[in-house]
Protein backbone atom coordinates (compact mmCIF):
# COMPACT_ATOMS: atom_id res chain seq x y z
CA UNK A 1 0.00 0.00 0.00
CA UNK A 2 2.86 2.27 0.78
CA UNK A 3 4.18 1.93 -2.99
CA UNK A 4 1.11 2.26 -4.13
CA UNK A 5 0.69 5.41 -2.32
CA UNK A 6 4.33 6.59 -2.98
CA UNK A 7 4.04 5.92 -7.17
CA UNK A 8 0.57 8.00 -7.20
CA UNK A 9 1.87 10.65 -5.33
CA UNK A 10 5.07 10.96 -7.41
CA UNK A 11 2.99 10.63 -10.27
CA UNK A 12 0.78 13.47 -9.38
CA UNK A 13 3.60 15.52 -8.76
CA UNK A 14 5.27 14.68 -12.28
CA UNK A 15 2.21 15.50 -13.82
CA UNK A 16 1.31 18.65 -12.25
CA UNK A 17 5.18 20.37 -12.80
CA UNK A 18 4.77 18.72 -16.59
CA UNK A 19 1.22 20.96 -16.92
CA UNK A 20 2.88 23.50 -15.54
CA UNK A 21 5.73 24.16 -17.33
CA UNK A 22 4.69 22.42 -20.52
CA UNK A 23 6.40 19.53 -22.56
CA UNK A 24 10.29 20.09 -22.10
CA UNK A 25 13.03 18.70 -24.44
CA UNK A 26 13.67 15.56 -24.31
CA UNK A 27 18.01 15.62 -25.21
CA UNK A 28 20.62 16.19 -22.53
CA UNK A 29 23.56 17.91 -23.23
CA UNK A 30 25.33 16.21 -26.15
CA UNK A 31 28.36 15.35 -24.82
CA UNK A 32 30.27 14.09 -27.73
CA UNK A 33 30.30 17.06 -29.16
CA UNK A 34 33.47 18.96 -29.90
CA UNK A 35 32.48 22.33 -29.48
CA UNK A 36 34.32 25.22 -31.68
CA UNK A 37 35.81 23.10 -33.98
CA UNK A 38 33.37 24.44 -37.20
CA UNK A 39 35.44 23.00 -40.02
CA UNK A 40 35.88 19.61 -38.30
CA UNK A 41 39.51 19.64 -38.42
CA UNK A 42 39.82 18.86 -35.32
CA UNK A 43 41.05 21.69 -33.55
CA UNK A 44 39.72 24.89 -32.90
CA UNK A 45 41.31 28.28 -34.71
CA UNK A 46 40.82 31.68 -35.57
CA UNK A 47 39.41 30.17 -38.57
CA UNK A 48 36.63 28.36 -36.65
CA UNK A 49 35.98 32.11 -35.27
CA UNK A 50 35.90 34.00 -38.46
CA UNK A 51 33.63 31.59 -40.01
CA UNK A 52 31.08 31.88 -36.74
CA UNK A 53 31.30 35.51 -36.93
CA UNK A 54 30.68 35.47 -40.90
CA UNK A 55 27.27 33.17 -40.02
CA UNK A 56 26.47 35.32 -37.23
CA UNK A 57 26.63 38.86 -39.26
CA UNK A 58 24.26 36.77 -41.91
CA UNK A 59 27.21 36.27 -44.86
CA UNK A 60 27.43 32.50 -44.79
CA UNK A 61 25.06 29.81 -43.86
CA UNK A 62 26.19 26.69 -42.29
CA UNK A 63 24.38 23.75 -43.54
CA UNK A 64 25.69 20.77 -41.96
CA UNK A 65 23.49 20.27 -38.82
CA UNK A 66 26.85 18.08 -37.22
CA UNK A 67 29.12 21.72 -38.21
CA UNK A 68 26.16 23.95 -36.50
CA UNK A 69 25.63 21.85 -33.87
CA UNK A 70 29.77 22.91 -33.09
CA UNK A 71 29.70 26.03 -33.61
CA UNK A 72 26.68 26.94 -31.37
CA UNK A 73 28.50 27.00 -28.57
CA UNK A 74 25.74 27.48 -25.72
CA UNK A 75 23.14 25.64 -27.20
CA UNK A 76 20.58 28.08 -28.24
CA UNK A 77 19.73 27.16 -31.02
CA UNK A 78 21.52 29.81 -33.28
CA UNK A 79 25.28 31.13 -34.05
CA UNK A 80 25.66 34.58 -32.37
CA UNK A 81 28.61 36.77 -31.89
CA UNK A 82 28.74 35.62 -28.25
CA UNK A 83 29.49 32.48 -29.70
CA UNK A 84 32.37 33.21 -32.50
CA UNK A 85 33.76 35.48 -29.43
CA UNK A 86 33.87 32.22 -27.13
CA UNK A 87 35.68 30.84 -30.11
CA UNK A 88 38.41 33.05 -30.20
CA UNK A 89 38.78 33.37 -26.89
CA UNK A 90 39.47 29.67 -26.95
CA UNK A 91 41.94 30.33 -29.79
CA UNK A 92 43.85 33.07 -27.59
CA UNK A 93 42.85 32.67 -24.20
CA UNK A 94 43.53 28.69 -24.23
CA UNK A 95 39.66 28.49 -22.53
CA UNK A 96 37.96 24.74 -22.93
CA UNK A 97 34.76 25.12 -24.45
CA UNK A 98 33.65 21.67 -24.01
CA UNK A 99 31.03 21.65 -21.18
CA UNK A 100 32.58 19.90 -17.96
CA UNK A 101 30.09 19.16 -15.38
CA UNK A 102 30.43 16.85 -12.93
CA UNK A 103 28.77 13.64 -14.70
CA UNK A 104 27.02 13.93 -17.70
CA UNK A 105 24.00 11.73 -19.21
CA UNK A 106 21.23 10.40 -17.63
CA UNK A 107 20.79 7.65 -14.86
CA UNK A 108 17.29 6.84 -13.77
CA UNK A 109 16.13 4.98 -11.04
CA UNK A 110 13.16 1.67 -10.90
CA UNK A 111 12.50 0.16 -7.52
CA UNK A 112 10.73 0.23 -4.46
CA UNK A 113 7.56 2.02 -5.79
CA UNK A 114 9.08 4.50 -7.96
CA UNK A 115 9.93 4.75 -11.20
CA UNK A 116 12.04 7.79 -12.97
CA UNK A 117 12.59 6.16 -16.06
CA UNK A 118 12.97 9.29 -18.51
CA UNK A 119 14.58 12.50 -18.08
CA UNK A 120 11.67 14.62 -18.22
CA UNK A 121 10.36 12.68 -14.98
CA UNK A 122 13.28 13.38 -12.81
CA UNK A 123 13.39 17.14 -14.09
CA UNK A 124 9.62 17.49 -13.23
CA UNK A 125 9.53 15.78 -10.00
CA UNK A 126 13.41 17.85 -8.77
CA UNK A 127 11.15 21.43 -9.90
CA UNK A 128 8.10 19.89 -8.13
CA UNK A 129 10.32 19.77 -5.05
CA UNK A 130 12.56 22.81 -5.39
CA UNK A 131 10.01 24.65 -5.74
CA UNK A 132 7.98 23.71 -2.75
CA UNK A 133 10.97 24.50 -1.06
CA UNK A 134 11.34 27.84 -2.52
CA UNK A 135 7.35 28.97 -1.82
CA UNK A 136 6.43 26.79 0.81
CA UNK A 137 9.33 26.47 3.07
CA UNK A 138 8.54 27.85 7.02
CA UNK A 139 12.36 27.68 7.73
CA UNK A 140 15.20 25.82 7.17
CA UNK A 141 19.08 26.07 8.32
CA UNK A 142 21.84 27.43 5.34
CA UNK A 143 25.23 26.32 5.99
CA UNK A 144 27.98 27.39 3.59
CA UNK A 145 31.87 26.47 2.71
CA UNK A 146 33.87 28.09 0.12
CA UNK A 147 37.63 27.21 -1.39
CA UNK A 148 39.49 28.62 -3.51
CA UNK A 149 41.97 26.79 -5.74
CA UNK A 150 45.04 28.31 -8.04
CA UNK A 151 45.47 26.11 -11.30
CA UNK A 152 48.51 27.67 -13.17
CA UNK A 153 51.20 29.96 -12.58
CA UNK A 154 52.62 29.86 -16.67
CA UNK A 155 54.30 32.88 -16.34
CA UNK A 156 55.52 35.57 -13.36
CA UNK A 157 57.25 38.36 -13.21
CA UNK A 158 58.62 40.22 -9.94
CA UNK A 159 58.90 44.21 -9.86
CA UNK A 160 61.24 45.57 -7.39
CA UNK A 161 63.63 42.21 -7.11
CA UNK A 162 65.89 40.12 -8.75
CA UNK A 163 65.79 36.44 -7.61
CA UNK A 164 67.62 33.77 -8.35
CA UNK A 165 65.82 30.80 -9.21
CA UNK A 166 65.81 29.31 -5.89
CA UNK A 167 64.53 32.01 -4.24
CA UNK A 168 62.45 32.88 -7.09
CA UNK A 169 60.80 28.96 -6.69
CA UNK A 170 60.32 30.07 -2.99
CA UNK A 171 58.21 33.13 -3.68
CA UNK A 172 56.41 31.60 -6.12
CA UNK A 173 55.25 28.67 -3.39
CA UNK A 174 54.49 31.82 -0.93
CA UNK A 175 52.46 33.45 -3.66
CA UNK A 176 50.74 30.27 -4.00
CA UNK A 177 50.22 30.07 -0.23
CA UNK A 178 48.92 32.92 0.05
CA UNK A 179 46.20 32.58 -2.92
CA UNK A 180 44.83 28.87 -2.02
CA UNK A 181 42.73 29.52 0.93
CA UNK A 182 39.90 27.26 2.12
CA UNK A 183 37.07 28.41 4.65
CA UNK A 184 35.95 27.13 7.56
CA UNK A 185 32.21 26.17 7.14
CA UNK A 186 30.07 28.34 8.85
CA UNK A 187 27.99 27.42 11.23
CA UNK A 188 24.56 27.10 10.12
CA UNK A 189 22.36 29.89 9.89
CA UNK A 190 18.39 29.31 10.72
CA UNK A 191 16.59 30.95 8.33
CA UNK A 192 12.68 31.69 9.31
CA UNK A 193 9.99 32.81 7.23
CA UNK A 194 8.76 36.11 7.46
CA UNK A 195 11.43 37.17 10.08
CA UNK A 196 14.88 36.92 7.30
CA UNK A 197 15.38 36.32 3.73
CA UNK A 198 17.30 34.14 1.82
CA UNK A 199 18.30 35.16 -1.38
CA UNK A 200 21.20 32.72 -2.08
CA UNK A 201 18.82 30.37 -2.74
CA UNK A 202 16.00 32.33 -4.21
CA UNK A 203 15.83 35.35 -6.10
CA UNK A 204 13.79 38.23 -4.75
CA UNK A 205 10.38 37.22 -4.16
CA UNK A 206 8.80 33.81 -3.04
CA UNK A 207 7.23 33.48 -6.69
CA UNK A 208 10.47 33.03 -8.05
CA UNK A 209 10.22 29.35 -8.85
CA UNK A 210 12.75 26.58 -10.92
CA UNK A 211 11.68 26.37 -14.58
CA UNK A 212 14.23 23.89 -15.43
CA UNK A 213 14.00 21.34 -18.71
CA UNK A 214 15.60 18.22 -19.59
CA UNK A 215 17.53 20.55 -22.60
CA UNK A 216 18.74 22.73 -19.96
CA UNK A 217 21.14 20.29 -18.05
CA UNK A 218 24.10 18.35 -18.79
CA UNK A 219 23.44 15.11 -16.53
CA UNK A 220 20.64 13.51 -14.48
CA UNK A 221 21.07 11.36 -11.52
CA UNK A 222 18.43 9.46 -9.79
CA UNK A 223 18.71 7.12 -6.68
CA UNK A 224 16.89 6.17 -4.03
CA UNK A 225 18.30 4.59 -0.26
CA UNK A 226 16.25 2.52 2.46
CA UNK A 227 17.34 3.36 6.30
CA UNK A 228 16.31 2.57 9.00
CA UNK A 229 14.26 5.60 9.28
CA UNK A 230 12.93 5.42 6.02
CA UNK A 231 13.73 5.70 2.44
CA UNK A 232 15.24 8.62 0.55
CA UNK A 233 14.18 9.83 -2.55
CA UNK A 234 17.84 11.52 -3.95
CA UNK A 235 18.13 13.78 -7.42
CA UNK A 236 21.10 15.24 -8.74
CA UNK A 237 21.17 17.75 -11.65
CA UNK A 238 24.26 18.94 -13.30
CA UNK A 239 24.45 22.19 -15.63
CA UNK A 240 26.86 22.45 -18.68
CA UNK A 241 29.52 25.45 -18.18
CA UNK A 242 28.73 29.15 -18.88
CA UNK A 243 30.36 32.36 -18.69
CA UNK A 244 28.96 34.54 -16.04
CA UNK A 245 28.95 37.26 -18.75
CA UNK A 246 25.79 34.98 -20.26
CA UNK A 247 24.58 33.75 -17.42
CA UNK A 248 21.19 35.00 -17.84
CA UNK A 249 20.62 33.21 -20.41
CA UNK A 250 21.47 29.93 -19.77
CA UNK A 251 19.66 27.38 -16.76
CA UNK A 252 21.71 29.09 -13.70
CA UNK A 253 19.07 32.11 -14.02
CA UNK A 254 16.30 29.49 -13.57
CA UNK A 255 17.73 28.10 -9.81
CA UNK A 256 20.47 30.54 -8.82
CA UNK A 257 20.43 34.38 -8.19
CA UNK A 258 22.92 35.28 -11.12
CA UNK A 259 23.70 38.44 -9.76
CA UNK A 260 24.76 37.00 -6.74
CA UNK A 261 26.88 34.86 -8.40
CA UNK A 262 28.60 37.23 -10.20
CA UNK A 263 28.91 39.46 -7.10
CA UNK A 264 30.92 36.75 -5.49
CA UNK A 265 33.50 35.91 -8.26
CA UNK A 266 33.81 39.74 -8.32
CA UNK A 267 34.41 39.72 -4.63
CA UNK A 268 37.01 37.28 -5.04
CA UNK A 269 39.36 39.30 -7.70
CA UNK A 270 38.58 42.60 -5.63
CA UNK A 271 40.15 40.68 -2.23
CA UNK A 272 43.34 39.24 -4.10
CA UNK A 273 43.63 41.15 -6.86
CA UNK A 274 42.58 44.96 -5.99
CA UNK A 275 41.16 46.87 -8.27
CA UNK A 276 43.85 46.98 -10.77
CA UNK A 277 42.70 43.93 -13.10
CA UNK A 278 40.28 45.31 -15.79
CA UNK A 279 37.16 43.37 -17.53
CA UNK A 280 38.58 42.67 -20.66
CA UNK A 281 41.61 40.32 -18.71
CA UNK A 282 39.03 38.48 -17.32
CA UNK A 283 36.75 35.36 -18.18
CA UNK A 284 34.69 34.31 -15.40
CA UNK A 285 33.14 31.06 -16.07
CA UNK A 286 30.55 28.95 -14.03
CA UNK A 287 31.42 25.25 -14.34
CA UNK A 288 30.96 21.92 -12.15
CA UNK A 289 27.26 22.99 -10.99
CA UNK A 290 25.14 20.04 -9.14
CA UNK A 291 21.90 20.86 -7.32
CA UNK A 292 20.60 17.75 -5.12
CA UNK A 293 17.62 17.25 -3.60
CA UNK A 294 16.30 14.65 -0.69
CA UNK A 295 12.69 13.53 -0.37
CA UNK A 296 11.73 11.52 2.31
CA UNK A 297 9.17 9.31 0.16
CA UNK A 298 6.87 8.23 3.14
CA UNK A 299 6.26 11.81 4.03
CA UNK A 300 6.58 13.35 0.63
CA UNK A 301 8.85 16.07 2.29
CA UNK A 302 12.42 17.63 1.44
CA UNK A 303 14.81 16.47 4.16
CA UNK A 304 18.02 18.32 2.33
CA UNK A 305 18.93 20.71 -0.87
CA UNK A 306 22.34 21.36 -1.69
CA UNK A 307 24.24 23.12 -4.31
CA UNK A 308 27.81 22.92 -5.39
CA UNK A 309 29.56 25.07 -8.07
CA UNK A 310 32.59 26.33 -9.11
CA UNK A 311 33.51 29.88 -10.43
CA UNK A 312 36.91 29.30 -12.74
CA UNK A 313 38.21 33.00 -13.33
CA UNK A 314 41.28 33.11 -16.25
CA UNK A 315 43.34 35.78 -15.61
CA UNK A 316 45.28 37.19 -18.56
CA UNK A 317 47.22 39.76 -16.55
CA UNK A 318 47.00 40.42 -13.04
CA UNK A 319 48.97 42.16 -10.42
CA UNK A 320 49.48 41.34 -6.84
CA UNK A 321 51.08 43.94 -4.11
CA UNK A 322 53.57 41.87 -1.44
CA UNK A 323 54.78 44.86 0.18
CA UNK A 324 55.27 48.59 -0.65
CA UNK A 325 58.57 47.73 -2.79
CA UNK A 326 57.42 44.13 -4.15
CA UNK A 327 54.76 43.05 -6.77
CA UNK A 328 53.94 40.42 -8.65
CA UNK A 329 52.60 40.22 -12.23
CA UNK A 330 50.90 37.35 -13.35
CA UNK A 331 49.99 36.09 -16.64
CA UNK A 332 47.89 33.43 -17.74
CA UNK A 333 46.84 32.81 -14.18
CA UNK A 334 43.77 30.16 -13.61
CA UNK A 335 41.86 29.52 -10.43
CA UNK A 336 38.63 28.54 -9.17
CA UNK A 337 36.31 29.04 -6.39
CA UNK A 338 34.20 26.46 -4.90
CA UNK A 339 31.06 27.27 -3.26
CA UNK A 340 28.61 24.77 -1.33
CA UNK A 341 25.50 25.34 0.47
CA UNK A 342 23.32 23.12 2.59
CA UNK A 343 19.91 24.00 3.37
CA UNK A 344 18.51 21.38 5.78
CA UNK A 345 16.10 21.32 8.82
CA UNK A 346 13.29 22.27 7.07
CA UNK A 347 9.95 22.90 8.99
CA UNK A 348 7.22 22.62 6.90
Amino acid sequence: MLKRLLSITLAMVMIFTLCAIGTPATAIVDTSIFYGDIDGDEKITTKDAQLALRVAAGLEVIADPEAFARGDINGDGSITVYDARQILRSCTLDLNLQPSGAFSGFEGYVGSGMSITTEDQAIAVFNALLNRIKTEKAGFTRSEAVEVKLFDFEDMAFKGYNFSNETADSVSDTIKGYLVTESTPELAQTIIKGQNSDNAMSAETETYVSKLSAKDVYGIKASAEATENGTYLTISIALADCELSNVGQTAYDDVFNPAMLQESTDSVIEEIFGSGTSEDARTKELINAVLTVVIDTETAQVVSYTTTYQSRVFLKKASVGLSNILSVDFTDLEYITQITVVYDQFSW
